[in-house]
């Protein structure tokens, strides 16, 4: 660490870094403190690893400035943590013995369990090194270090503070040595609060922690396979993440949690496919063909909650794919996605439209709309944003079939796809314009739109309308002027 710190000096700009201390400075002088419990070097430092961080091309300079300001603010808000309790076991963690100091760690722990002020406070205190410490310093203060480490890893600053203390080679080292199981899980739980950030999930892959957490996906405890497998769902939030992580044997291992795992694990595992396949069409082949599609469908089937709807995200990613909507379809996934689009909940509902306007497109469109799908598409196009769109992608969908066109101006369909037309944002202009193209080839439905004014509504709409959006426009306006 001290040689990437000394590498990552020498590359400093002189100019840049004199600015970055300045503007630093000023913020400094309009900072104050809320008592003089209340360090700041913690903060100070991360502002100058920043620095440095920008010297290599990795972030705005100015930046650091504007972070620095933020975690004072941010220390501010600790005006509620129990300071009292917590400043003298800080005292004991930094200067008691051996053993006072392992006390110490693990009541810091307990005190930032569940408690955003405590957390901030504990970290602003400037003792991200002294857990790292007593960490190397004996194995019995291993899991209170680890613990108390993931525990303050609340807010997003501290996050980023701890990669750049060294918090990722610390749990590597307990992954990969003879550390208690209950200290490895601990890691884990680290690894899954530092992978919710840019700079946690590149230094993870970076040191190989990927690899470990796949290996720990595979751990007879069911909490740690469960937290390995969320950590890997946020490191692959990263795409160019997903790569190394395939070529290290992730999908198989995902695949088999799936199988077998706790239905939190399992959560964990679908949300990690759900990304995995969203990077890219071969990526849902991948998970196809490793056999996750049955699990999957299965989970529609019998399970509810988080699983169900991180399995129904996954699903609807995966479907983008034409090699895998034969094999969902296969496997009987049109009806429990039905279901979920009529009796789930409102981003459970949302996941499913999502999946059935991916496979609308290959045969499947009269089963969806004999199974009662229309009338509630048609009714989440006056619901939530996101659900609108949605909605209104796999009605398009639907559309490109001559029955089903009836029955979905029959549901009253127009109306709600032309004020979405009127005022949504792109992408949601762009799926109604497509369903109103496919609506108006029966001759009443597109006198109605007509009537409607659609054809003043579509060409101001294609006058400043972005390239993803001019063809479902142009085509709309084309077939209501046949």
């Amino acid at each position: 660490m001290e040689e990437l710190r000394e590498k990552a000096k020498a590359l400093i700009d002189p100019t840049a870094a004199k600015k970055a201390e300045e503007e630093a400075k000023r913020a400094r002088e309009l900072a104050t403190p809320i008592n003089s419990n209340v360090r700041s070097a913690a903060a100070e430092r991360f502002a100058r690893g920043l620095v440095q961080k920008e010297a290599a091309g990795q972030m705005m300079i100015n930046d650091a400035a504007k972070r620095w300001k933020g975690s004072i603010l941010a220390v501010k808000k600790t005006a509620y943590a129990d300071t009292e309790k917590i400043d003298p076991l800080i005292q004991v963690l930094q200067l008691g013995s051996g053993t006072a100091k392992v006390a110490a760690a693990g009541a810091l722990a307990n005190l930032a369990l569940g408690k955003d002020e405590n957390k901030l406070y504990i970290a602003a205190q400037d003792v991200i090194t002294n857990f790292l410490e007593l960490y190397k310093e004996s194995e019995a203060g291993q899991h209170p270090s680890l613990v108390a480490l993931a525990n303050i890893a609340g807010d997003d600053m501290v996050k980023d503070l701890l990669v750049y203390e060294g918090a990722v080679e610390t749990l590597k080292d307990s992954l990969t040595s003879n550390s208690p199981a209950e200290s490895k899980g601990a890691a884990v739980i680290l690894a899954v609060n530092l992978a919710s950030r840019d700079d946690g999930r590149e230094a993870l892959v970076t040191h190989g922690v990927h690899k470990l957490l796949i290996q720990a996906m595979k751990s007879e405890a069911p909490e740690v396979k469960s937290n390995a497998a969320a950590a890997v769902a946020n490191i692959a939030f990263f795409k160019d993440n997903c790569d190394p992580m395939i070529k290290a044997g992730v999908i198989p291992v995902l695949v088999s949690v799936l199988q077998e795992g706790t239905d939190s694990a399992k959560s964990n595992v679908c949300l990690a496919l759900s990304i995995l396949s969203a990077t890219s069409v071969e990526n849902a082949v991948l998970l196809e063909e490793a056999g996750a599609v049955v699990p999957l469908v299965e989970h529609l089937k019998t399970t509810s909650g988080n699983v169900q709807l991180s399995a129904c995200q996954a699903i609807a990613n995966m479907a983008c794919a034409k090699q895998v909507k034969v094999a969902l379809t296969e496997a009987g996934v049109i009806e429990p996605l039905v279901s979920i689009l009529c009796n789930g909940s409102a981003p459970a509902q949302r996941s499913a439209a999502a999946g059935l306007a991916n496979l609308a497109n290959a045969g499947n469109e009269e089963k969806i709309a004999e199974l009662g799908a229309i009338p509630v598409l048609v009714g989440l196009l006056t619901s939530q944003p996101a659900s609108r769109v949605t909605a209104a992608k796999a009605l398009a969908n639907l559309a490109s079939v001559d029955v089903i066109r009836t029955q979905i101006t029959e549901a009253g369909a127009i109306l709600p796809l032309m004020n979405i037309l009127n005022a949504e944002q792109w992408d949601g202009v762009a799926a109604c314009a497509l369903a109103l193209a496919r609506l108006s080839l029966d001759a009443p439905t597109k006198k109605k739109i007509i009537e409607m004014k659609g054809l003043d509504i579509l060409s101001k709409r294609l006058k400043s309308a972005p390239p993803e959006a001019q063809a479902s426009l142009a085509s709309a306006l084309q077939n209501l002027a046949i």
